[in-house]
């Protein structure tokens, strides 16, 4: 499995999609977002950068060539 990746200025950057939702109002759906980072911990930095009100469900790194629902998606950093 190839990331999705291209040249940053301090090393390679990957294509992140961070699904969050707003567990305040329980009628809110999951939405997704997309980044370039350097890490997971990068991608969630950035999240939560402009606006800390929603709550990350599951971060993943995109990849070339395979259907992204079998990427795995990883866990938000415990608070």
């Amino acid at each position: 499995m190839k990331p999705v990746t291209k040249p940053g200025e301090y090393g390679t950057l990957y294509r992140y999609v961070v699904t969050y939702t707003d567990k305040s109002d329980p009628c809110c759906p999951e939405m997704t977002w997309h980044c370039w980072a350097y890490s997971l911990e990068h991608a969630e930095d950035k999240f939560y950068a402009n606006d800390d009100s929603w709550t990350i469900v599951n971060l993943r790194r995109l990849v070339e060539g395979i259907d992204q629902h079998r990427v795995p998606r990883h866990a938000p950093r415990a608070t």
